[in-house]
């Protein structure tokens, strides 16, 4: 559990050899006791709390694309659209017209 708070907490910019280091085990052992208690290897876990994040942030129309991306640890914006439309199915910014879009109901 520990462990598992750990990566929520640093999902931006956490290795599995940070990772490692920080709980004295192996790569191996933290790659083998993530997809254990998870189901997920470790680069699904991480993309998965980083896009469940930018969901988050999407949220706020206020907050640009760009900054939702450095905020949850993508480096370039190709990267971070091709991840999430792989995801969702879509692009951050029809993710966010689509949100906005429930919104509005007729009175």
């Amino acid at each position: 559990v520990y462990m598992l708070n750990y990566i929520q907490a640093n999902y931006s910019h956490i290795s599995v050899r940070e990772l490692a280091a920080f709980f004295h085990y192996s790569e191996r052992q933290i790659s083998r006791l993530i997809k254990e208690y998870t189901g997920m290897n470790f680069p699904d876990l991480i993309r998965h709390l980083k896009l469940s994040r930018a969901c988050e942030l999407l949220t706020n129309p206020d907050l640009p694309v760009t900054t939702v991306m450095e905020t949850i640890g993508y480096a370039d914006l190709s990267s971070f659209y091709k991840a999430f439309k792989a995801c969702y199915g879509m692009t951050p910014a029809q993710y966010r017209e689509q949100l906005h879009a429930s919104d509005i109901r007729p009175s």
